[in-house]
């Protein structure tokens, strides 16, 4: 999922415990026209496609409420919500055979010519990868939560600061994941959360503990936060992607192997050139007598030598032959 994706997703998610209310009231509602339909579009229903008959008696059934209630169907958290809903119960369901997007397609393929108007929702209808709807997960709960701490601050009632701890300590749990591998967008989500919690928090006062202000890792963790932002990037289908951060250490060593490169590359021109246009190459024709005698004294010698050494590893070899030792590579 795109980072603008995430970033419209993140921002919504603060909607989604009045989405989930409205979600629970269509609970209510017979299913039994929906259970018919969902049988016709899943023709094996009593066998292996039995597993999908309730969820697309859920998704029938809401499209049908936000169908009748267009306020509703306006804003787009409530369409945004059922994807949500939908991806985390196609994920859920073993060796399944859809993915949220080919999932609401057939439905609304199959059901083409109802009174039902699929295209309310069929622009946020989206695959959502583990990751997000993991972060999806903890604003939803970061939120209801803080609306069920807010709802009893009211006037003569004691606050219930059940809720105000919760929401510090899935904050504290989640905020961790900004200092090393994170996803910007929902980092940003959190430190506006922070900011609202603490607001109140600070306003309230009866639940006020210190170890409950909240706080976020760009004051001590700054560097480890710069570090991060540079060399990960957002996800995309379900996967964080490293983008390479050379430092300069490295860009001074890859300079050092170029020039190295262009040095060896240019040496033998030069020499050539030395040789045929220069007294180099009279100098050298003028030693050359006086190390060829040299070499033929040390080619002589390296001879004998290694003829000697034959006959030694010739016998080494037929007295070892029998004690090899292999330094083998471990096979995974």
């Amino acid at each position: 999922m795109h980072i603008l994706e995430r970033e419209k997703y993140y921002s919504k998610a603060n909607k989604f415990p009045q989405c989930k209310h409205e979600f629970d009231t269509i609970k209510n509602i017979s299913d039994g026209l929906f259970t018919y339909r969902c049988q016709d579009i899943f023709e094996d229903f009593e066998g292996s496609d039995s597993i999908y008959i309730n969820p697309c008696v859920e998704v029938l059934k809401y499209i049908n409420y936000l169908s009748k209630n267009k306020s509703l169907h306006q804003n787009t958290e409530y369409c945004m919500f059922l994807n949500y809903l939908l991806n985390n119960h196609m994920q859920s369901i073993p060796e399944n055979k859809y993915s949220s997007s080919k999932f609401y397609k057939k439905l609304k393929t199959k059901y083409e010519g109802s009174p039902l108007n699929f295209d309310i929702c069929d622009e946020e209808i989206k695959d959502i990868n583990k990751i997000v709807r993991y972060h999806i997960e903890v604003l939803y709960n970061l939120y209801e939560n803080f609306n069920k701490y807010i709802s009893s601050c009211i006037p003569g009632n004691v606050p219930n600061c059940y809720f105000s701890n919760l929401c510090a300590s899935i904050y504290k749990n989640s905020i961790e994941v900004c200092k090393t591998l994170f996803d910007p967008a929902f980092c940003n989500i959190l430190k506006t959360f922070k900011e609202e919690y603490n607001a109140e928090i600070v306003r309230e006062k009866s639940c006020y503990k210190p170890e409950n202000v909240l706080s976020y890792p760009e004051v001590v963790y700054t560097s480890e936060y710069l570090q991060a932002r540079e060399r990960y990037v957002s996800l995309t289908n379900g996967y964080h992607m490293l983008r390479s951060n050379i430092s300069p250490e490295l860009n001074s060593a890859k300079h050092n192997i170029i020039i190295a490169v262009i040095v060896l590359l240019l040496t033998p021109f030069i020499l050539f050139i030395m040789y045929k246009f220069t007294p180099f190459g009279s100098w050298l024709h003028a030693r050359a007598p006086k190390y060829n005698g040299i070499i033929g004294y040390i080619d002589e010698y390296n001879k004998k030598v290694h003829t000697g050494n034959n006959i030694r590893e010739q016998k080494t070899n037929e007295d070892n032959i029998y004690s090899i030792t292999y330094n083998s590579i471990s096979q995974f």
